[in-house]
């Protein structure tokens, strides 16, 4: 973490991916992509420091450049990385993704809940847990710890994870069209 020091304030500043969590990227996806480079960055470092726009705007310009050339990684691509487990809190979280087991309560909260990245602290706690057994009733309060504590260099493994259960639907509507409708 970088210490930044705005007045009498003090931020930290996440200087790499895994000093970030779910819930600050989910907000980071929200800046709009069409910004010049400058007032991405300035929207980036206010949404990861958790600081006020136009407190930020009054940092002397050498320390902006300065904590440019600092957190470059804003403008990575995600680590590629697959990371299968993590722990918090002395717990361990697996991620799991063994679609021949998945059950009718995952798929249903699945596809309720894979239409954007504001649900990817949901689809995560779905897909990360301490056992094999799924309950849906566990999702909501590890979905609240995944966003606050969660690396979003963990998330990476959702990307396979979401990639492979399309294939999954695909499948399933191949299978319901090659079938032909019973008269009863």
């Amino acid at each position: 973490m970088i210490n930044l020091e705005i007045g009498k304030k003090k931020y930290k500043i996440p200087q790499n991916w895994d000093e970030i969590s779910i819930g600050k990227f989910q907000e980071m996806m929200n800046i709009p992509d069409d910004l010049v480079k400058k007032e991405y960055f300035l929207k980036a470092v206010c949404i990861l420091g958790s600081i006020p726009y136009d407190e930020f705007k009054q940092v002397p310009y050498y320390e902006f450049t300065k904590l440019e050339d600092e957190l470059t990684f804003v403008f990575d691509k995600l680590p590629e990385e697959i990371k299968t487990e993590w722990t918090f809190d002395g717990k361990t979280y697996k991620y799991y993704s063994d679609f021949s087991k998945i059950t009718t309560g995952e798929y249903i909260d699945l596809d309720g809940m894979s239409k954007d990245t504001e649900n990817l602290h949901l689809l995560l706690a779905i897909a990360y847990r301490e056992t094999d057994e799924y309950n849906s009733d566990e999702v909501g309060e590890r979905a609240k710890i995944f966003k606050e504590h969660m690396p979003v260099s963990v998330a990476i493994a959702a990307k396979i994870f979401f990639s492979l259960n399309e294939i999954v639907y695909s499948r399933n509507i191949l299978g319901y069209s090659d079938k032909t409708p019973v008269k009863s």
